[in-house]
């Protein structure tokens, strides 16, 4: 029978292969900066997301009107001028805060080993790539999200970890509806509504799964940070647990609906 870690181990800085992954951490580097940026960009694109959303019902209201015949053309043109700029920052805000967003899941992931967590099967370098890799984009990064999430579990729960699953299926349904939309004809009034519709469901869902992600950011960075302040790392080092009361043993984290 394998003995039960301890922690922290005997070789707390150790920053080489451990019992699951064969890559090679470079030492604890907080992740405390990237954390913020990602978030401060993710409130600002869940913020573009939520007006987009409010824009598409009106959009709704527009067709009513068109059917109707009481749609006035300097309403219809000042709409689709306000519609294509919120459009094109909420394209720019995307792009940057999954820029955020990777930044910093990738310093999580390197994290881990230092931190006690043991080594991840996937490398931070795998924490970014295997976003773009297609079909697997909606499961790999689930799983390498997770994992770094509950191997840095503490002795007490934060809740963290039951934001990981309803994120991910907001995310991915969202996604997999703008996709559709992509293809949709929208040369009809009714149409045209239909697009709207559902281009307010993938929004809304965008933006309920942005909240959550920020949730899961700000979980996973308190995590980090009562570890290195407990291993006497990063910008504090007062233990963050009273004598005799240090985190559990990490073992081997809980099996998940994506895991292989």
């Amino acid at each position: 029978m394998e003995p039960t870690p301890t922690w922290p181990p005997p070789e707390v800085g150790r920053t080489g292969p451990a019992e699951d992954g064969t890559w090679a951490s470079p030492g604890y580097r907080s992740s405390w900066l990237r954390a913020r940026f990602a978030i401060g960009l993710l409130v600002v694109a869940v913020a573009a997301d939520a007006v987009g959303t409010l824009l598409d019902l009106q959009g709704v209201g527009l067709v009513d009107a068109a059917e109707a015949g009481t749609l006035l053309e300097a309403d219809a043109l000042a709409f689709d001028d306000l519609y294509s700029t919120v459009a094109l920052a909420q394209v720019a805000l995307y792009l940057a805060s999954a820029v955020g967003v990777l930044a910093w899941l990738s310093r999580v992931v390197e994290n881990v080993p230092p931190l006690t967590g043991r080594t991840p099967r996937r490398s931070p370098r795998a924490a970014i790539g295997w976003w773009f890799v297609p079909f697997a984009n909606y499961v790999v990064p689930y799983q390498i999200t997770a994992d770094a999430v509950r191997r840095l579990r503490l002795d007490r729960d934060d809740g963290t970890e039951r934001l990981l699953l309803p994120w991910w299926i907001l995310w991915v349904a969202a996604s997999l509806v703008g996709s559709v939309l992509w293809r949709m004809p929208s040369d009809t009034l009714e149409a045209l509504r239909l697009t709207f519709v559902l281009t307010a469901v993938s929004e809304g869902g965008n933006v309920v799964a942005g909240i959550l992600l920020i949730l899961i950011i700000r979980g996973t960075e308190g995590r980090s940070d009562a570890r290195a302040r407990a291993l006497g790392l990063g910008r504090s080092a007062q233990p963050a647990w009273p004598p005799g009361r240090m985190p559990s043993p990490p073992g081997p984290p809980p099996p998940s609906p994506f895991d292989t």
